[in-house]
C-alpha cells in the first residue's frame, strides 16, 4: 500500500533514516547531486528530537515545521518538508525541501507530495511565499517546480564544490496569494 501521509512525533525515527538513505543517493550510479552539504545527515537522537519540536510547534511561530511523507508498506520512501522562517519578520514564507528514494522517482509521487504540500500552505493564512533552492543541474527538480508554479529569482554561481565539480544553485519562489 502506497498512502502519503503527515508526519508525527512517532514517524520521526524513520524519517531521520529515510533522510539518510536519501542524501547517501546523492551523484551515486547516475544520480544528479542533490544534497551538496559534505556531512551527511545522520539519525541521532538531537536530530529527532529537533524534529519533534518543530512539528509540534504552531505553525506561524517561530521555529515551526510541516512534513509529510510518502509510504510503501510501512517504510518512508519520499518526503516533503514546509519549514517557517527562524524570525517573527521572515515569518510569512517558508522552506521546501523534498527527496524520493531513486526507485520511485519519475512516477508521479514528486507531484503528489508537492500537492499536499502546497495545499496546506495555501490554507495558512499567514504564509505568502514559498522558497527553495535547487541544483542547475538537477533539470527533474527544477521542470516539478515551474509545474507548480515556482519562479526563478537568482542562481549562485558556484554555490558548491564537490569532487572538484562547481555547481551553481537556483532559488525559486511561490507566491500563495495568487
Amino acid at each position: 500500500m502506497i498512502d502519503i501521509i503527515s508526519l508525527k512525533d512517532n514517524h520521526a525515527e524513520a524519517y531521520a533514516k529515510h533522510l539518510m538513505i536519501h542524501a547517501k543517493e546523492s551523484g551515486i550510479d547516475g544520480n544528479t547531486i542533490h544534497y551538496p552539504l559534505s556531512k551527511l545527515p545522520d539519525a541521532d537522537n538531537t536530530k529527532i528530537e529537533k524534529c519533534k519540536i518543530a512539528w509540534n510547534t504552531k505553525p506561524g511561530l517561530v521555529g515551526w515545521s510541516r512534513a509529510w511523507g510518502l509510504f510503501v508498506d510501512d517504510q518512508i520512501v519520499g518526503h516533503i518538508r514546509l519549514k517557517g522562517g527562524g524570525d517573527l519578520n521572515e515569518i510569512h514564507r517558508c522552506d521546501l525541501s523534498i527527496g524520493l528514494i531513486k526507485k520511485y522517482r519519475g512516477v508521479s509521487w514528486g507531484s503528489q507530495l508537492m500537492k499536499t504540500a502546497i495545499t496546506w500552505a495555501r490554507e495558512q493564512e499567514f504564509l505568502y511565499w514559498i522558497d527553495l533552492n535547487t541544483s542547475v543541474a538537477n533539470k527533474p527538480a527544477s521542470n516539478l517546480y515551474k509545474k507548480f508554479g515556482f519562479e526563478e529569482v537568482g542562481i549562485t554561481k558556484d554555490c558548491f564544490r564537490i569532487q572538484g565539480m562547481q555547481i551553481d544553485d537556483i532559488h525559486m519562489v511561490l507566491n500563495l496569494k495568487k
